[in-house]
């Protein structure tokens, strides 16, 4: 289990992973997200997200039986940094609730499933595809220095895009 630094909690108790411990799954989701914001006019296919039905039963009514990605409780919570699954019910759904905290989106879920990237998100998801492209491992990129630089590239205060933890630094 991963250390309760690792996020915060929603109110209802499914975690809010901060961005210096997103991994592998929040990076596929980004990336995802820009080519449908860059192709799609930010349509989301609830069939190409992981849904947990009981987290999201109207996203998951959306998918009908056509989704290929089925929902296996424990085996398929969000990847952190490490490979760690720390929560059984944390989605894509949530990883976006994740992204939308931190302003790298503006807005997703229904009940239009579209999502547009902020001009933070734009750069970020920029920054992950070159480090793809170097055959880097996804889990290993440095989300919070990316939305740094971000905030530096367009003169952007920091501090409003890169979430403290309670007693923590930034």
């Amino acid at each position: 289990m991963a250390d309760q630094d690792a996020r915060f909690e929603y109110a209802h108790g499914i975690p809010l992973y901060l961005p210096r411990h997103w991994g592998r799954d929040h990076a596929t989701l980004l990336l995802y997200v820009e080519t449908r914001h860059i192709d799609h006019g930010g349509e989301l296919n609830p069939d190409a997200l992981r849904t947990n039905p009981k987290r999201h039963p109207h996203e998951a009514n959306a998918r009908g039986d056509r989704g290929s990605i089925v929902w296996k409780s424990e085996h398929d919570g969000t990847r952190i940094v490490g490979g760690e699954r720390p929560s059984e019910v944390h989605d894509d759904w949530d990883c976006l609730d994740d992204m939308e905290e931190v302003q790298i989106l503006l807005h997703t879920g229904p009940p239009d499933f579209l999502s547009a990237l902020s001009p933070i998100g734009i750069e970020v998801a920029g920054e992950l595809r070159k480090y793809k492209g170097r055959q880097q491992p996804l889990d290993e990129f440095d989300f919070d220095m990316a939305i740094v630089d971000a905030c530096k590239l367009l003169d952007l205060p920091v501090s409003e895009y890169v979430l403290v933890e309670p007693g923590g630094d930034s």
